[in-house]
This record gives structure tokens, C-alpha cells and sequence, in this order.
């Protein structure tokens, strides 16, 4: 059981790295999708922000009014809904915008082909993890410990097993 708990945080540790790691346009495609750590509340009730977003890596992009999409626009990453199709262009959208932000001020028409990523699913609880996993705490957590269980592997389970059959005299 605590080589499962070792080898399940490894590889947890893997993909935060792989995610966080990953840079504006460089996201890295794991078995066609794209991992996206959701950053803002402007998706929302689609999306909402710390959710782990899996995007459909695409090579070439239809539109569809209704899609959100990911993209680069003047190096910066953006996540929003196509609200109008327009040929090989397409306008896009917030679906949320927040106070003091005038409504429309972020609608922009793109083009097709610089759409990249099409929104597939979304894990609250893995963003949530992954986030948790970038601080301080959550790094002890989820790398120092399974590298302590690792090391001391032995003298935990003869602590434990010194444990049990105390308790089983008594």
C-alpha cells in the first residue's frame, strides 16, 4: 500500500511539473489533449478558475458557434466561447466578465487557424490538487514525504509491525 501511495504521488508529481512547465503556445499534449490550470473566473459557469481544463489538441480548426476555444493572440493565451462564425475567422468571447469590466470589451474576431486547443472536459478537484501542489506545503506533501516513505521504507514498517503486536498482547 505505500509503494502505491509512493508510485501515485511520483506521478502526480510528473504531471504538475509537465503542466507547470509548460509556457505560453507550448503546452504539452498528453494523448491528444492539452492539461490547462484555469487562471480566472471569465469562463464561468463553464469554467471555473483552478479548474484543470483538457483541451482537444487540434491541428487544423472548424468553428462552431458554441465551442471554447484556446488560443495565442500577440503572445498571450486566451480561453473563450465562439459566439459568430465568419468564414476562416470566427468571434470569440468571455462568458463572464467581472465587475468594474464593461461587457464586450474582450470580443475580438480571430482567425481559424490560430486556434490550437478545443475545450473537451475539466477536473475541479485535479486543478484544485495541482494549485495545492505548487505551494510551498503542497510540495512538502506530495514529493518530501513519499521521498521520506521511500528512504525509510523499512523502519516504518518494522515501527508498525512493533505497533501492532504490542497492541495485540495488551
Amino acid at each position: 500500500a505505500i509503494w502505491l501511495i509512493i508510485l501515485a504521488t511520483i506521478a502526480f508529481n510528473g504531471l504538475v511539473l509537465v503542466i507547470s512547465a509548460s509556457t505560453p503556445g507550448k503546452e504539452i499534449a498528453v494523448l491528444g489533449y492539452i492539461p490547462y490550470v484555469f487562471k480566472s473566473e471569465t469562463m464561468r459557469p463553464a469554467i471555473y478558475k483552478n479548474d484543470l481544463v483538457f483541451f482537444t489538441k487540434l491541428d487544423e480548426y472548424t468553428p462552431n458557434e458554441g465551442d471554447i476555444v484556446l488560443y495565442q493572440y500577440e503572445n498571450e493565451i486566451y480561453v473563450q466561447k465562439v459566439i459568430e462564425v465568419q468564414g476562416d475567422k470566427c468571434v470569440v468571447d468571455l462568458l463572464y466578465y467581472p465587475q468594474n469590466t464593461k461587457p464586450g470589451s474582450m470580443e475580438r474576431t480571430i482567425e481559424n487557424k490560430i486556434v490550437y486547443g478545443l475545450y473537451a472536459s475539466k477536473s475541479r478537484w485535479l486543478g484544485a490538487l495541482i494549485v495545492f501542489a505548487n505551494t510551498t506545503v503542497g510540495r512538502f506533501l506530495l514529493l518530501l514525504l513519499p521521498a521520506v516513505l521511500v528512504f525509510f521504507y523499512k523502519q516504518i514498517m518494522s515501527f508498525i509491525r512493533k505497533i501492532s503486536s504490542t497492541t495485540e498482547v495488551i
